[in-house]
């Protein structure tokens, strides 16, 4: 015969076909109901929710939230993001640097900065070769192991 013979074991008791048709009647209105407050009111575990939910091809719903952008966003985006190789150089010569010459360690001190673009310009690295005996970024003289 062709009927699927009885199998020993557990019998399947939530992954029911009565509980796919639930799942079913469930998210086809409102794929967007979120998978919690599904398997609460159906009365089933949230992972046994997914089992099904795959049984079905269905893709939990997952917002991603984004902030809208308005017209002058842009503009104020423009006027925040006005740092450059030039302007970080400026900013360690006019602040950074002459805080540093005050400590007693300065000789001795090792720069480090991350490998910010910015911070990788020619003119930076030259700057900060002059500047300090020893230093740690893209191309300084201490070379970090990878």
């Amino acid at each position: 015969s062709v009927e699927d013979s009885p199998r020993s074991g557990r019998p399947t008791t939530v992954r029911t076909e009565e509980n796919m048709q639930l799942v079913s009647e469930t998210f086809a209105p409102n794929p967007q109901i979120p998978q919690r407050r599904a398997s609460l009111d159906l009365s089933i575990s949230c992972r046994t929710l997914q089992h099904l939910m795959q049984d079905l091809n269905l893709k939990p719903y997952n917002p991603r939230l984004l902030q809208p952008l308005n017209k002058d966003d842009r503009n104020q985006q423009l006027e925040f993001c006005n740092v450059t190789s030039q302007t970080y150089l400026q900013m360690l010569k006019d602040h950074i640097i002459p805080q540093l010459e005050e400590h007693s360690a300065f000789q001795i001190m090792i720069w480090q900065q991350d490998d910010a673009p910015l911070h990788c310009g020619k003119i930076v690295r030259d700057s900060l070769d002059d500047t300090f005996l020893n230093w740690i970024g893209r191309r300084g003289t201490v070379q970090l192991l990878s």
